[in-house]
């Protein structure tokens, strides 16, 4: 499965992340360090309803007592009734900050109210919270006794009296960490994802990754054809011929190929065989014009421009084989529909021949070794049987292109590289940082082959 651009610039930024996920819970700690810590205390008020004998009238009653329930809760949180505790206290507050710091709510489908006071103090907030008790039901009392009668029709009682809490309510220190750490994440991957699109962004031009490696850079190629499928790999190699140059015009007034948000499939196709015809011929102009290409690439696999460069050169009349060296992956025999259980593993075990473990593509002119199936291939790259192997394709083919998985995950390029004539590097400026582009051409360079590096456009 391919990697997505997003994830995989993320991953290679991951400390990024890290620290801003542990700065975000340093602050969230600082933070709290920094506020006032509160205590809080709560008591708990009864509503019942006077008279009422029969299960009808208790039921109206109880009725009644919650609809009171929820208008004695707006009562308790008022400033009237504050300035009534700052009297009775004698408190330095004002009213209005007694309100602020003084919750009323009703306990659904009963006939109780909660009262809860925050208070930098856990033996004030108590008292604060009963004296609130006791004033409501001195002033709510005489408020719901009708004229002339002696009885109220509803009486406040306290069932639960607020004490002091041994335990801070706020600031949460775990809490506040946590939605730190979260804001941290939330920025350690905006950052790291803005650093890599710059990174991407200077390293998406040939001039730019000439520069950065000093290698001669032949250009930039797409594999934009197969829109994360195999199909288009597949209709390539079915039908090489099946799309033109007469077919459509991308071309700019500079000669480059352009792109389009309305590109049809053909279009798609067009634009990925040519740049592989362009890097064909650049490679047919070098000074060593090649005929064993060494192709691989940084951070991700590299079968299918491996494929699409071998099929530049079948077009050309000439006979082509494409070698698969990377048996993590095995994808030349899917993509093209091909039986894999044999291949190149089995010619280095010299249990075949390299002609017999060649498969035919489909298409004129290009043959196939797959990696085949079985034990791990790396530890026989080195040996003399895989030197002999392409001899023995370049005695029978014309041009033998050799895929190989990422150089900075493998050493099968670094050890083919020397026995080819040249060495094609793809570099995806989305998929591997600057330090193991350099690092991998360092590596190719020693190999002594001529290395030359293209950019992936995808």
């Amino acid at each position: 499965m391919k990697r997505t651009k997003a994830s995989g610039r993320s991953r290679a930024r991951w400390w990024i992340v890290a620290l801003f996920v542990v700065l975000g819970a340093l602050g969230g700690i600082a933070f709290s360090s920094l506020q006032t810590t509160m205590y809080t205390s709560t008591a708990r008020l009864f509503v019942g309803t006077n008279g009422g004998t029969t299960s009808s009238e208790s039921y109206q009653g109880d009725q009644f007592s919650q609809q009171r329930a929820v208008s004695y809760a707006q009562i308790l949180s008022s400033e009237l009734l504050a300035q009534r505790v700052v009297d009775t206290l004698a408190l330095p507050n004002s009213a209005s900050e007694i309100a602020a710091e003084t919750t009323a709510i009703t306990i659904p489908k009963t006939v109780l109210i909660e009262v809860s006071v925050q208070n930098s103090s856990a033996n004030r907030a108590s008292e604060i919270a009963n004296t609130l008790s006791t004033e409501f039901i001195d002033y709510i009392t005489p408020l719901e006794t009708p004229v002339g009668q002696s009885q109220p029709r509803t009486t406040v009682s306290v069932v639960d009296a607020a004490e002091p809490s041994a335990t801070p309510s706020s600031p949460n220190s775990t809490s506040n960490a946590l939605i730190g750490a979260v804001l941290g994440t939330v920025i350690g991957i905006g950052l790291a994802l803005f650093l890599s699109r710059r990174a991407a962004r200077s390293f998406a031009t040939a001039p730019a990754l000439a520069k950065a490696t000093g290698l001669p850079v032949l250009g930039t190629v797409s594999n934009r054809g197969d829109d994360e499928s195999t199909d288009v790999d597949a209709a390539l190699v079915a039908d090489p011929a099946a799309v033109t140059t007469d077919d459509v015009a991308l071309r700019s007034a500079d000669g480059d190929l352009v792109d389009s948000d309305t590109e049809t499939t053909s279009e798609r196709i067009l634009v990925a065989k040519e740049s592989f015809r362009r890097l064909r011929v650049r490679l047919e102009a070098s000074e060593v014009k090649p005929k064993v290409i060494l192709v691989t690439g940084v951070g991700d696999s590299t079968h299918r421009t491996s494929l699409n460069l071998a099929i530049a050169y079948a077009e050309t009349d000439s006979s082509t084989v494409i070698v698969e060296t990377d048996h993590t992956t095995a994808q030349l025999g899917p993509i093209l529909h091909l039986p894999d259980h044999t291949g190149l593993i089995d010619v280095l075990s010299e249990e075949l021949k390299p002609d017999e473990a060649t498969q035919e593509s489909g298409s004129a002119n290009l043959s196939v070794l797959t990696v085949g199936s079985g034990a791990n291939i790396e530890p026989l790259l080195p040996s003399q049987r895989m030197t002999d192997t392409i001899r023995a394709l370049l005695d029978s083919h014309d041009y033998v292109i050799i895929d190989t998985p990422p150089s900075n995950l493998s050493s099968a390029g670094a050890v083919l590289a020397g026995r080819c004539d040249a060495t094609v590097l793809v570099v995806d400026p989305t998929k591997a940082s600057r330090s193991e582009i350099v690092l991998v051409a360092d590596d190719l360079k020693a190999s002594g082959a001529p290395l030359y590096a293209v950019v992936l456009d995808q």
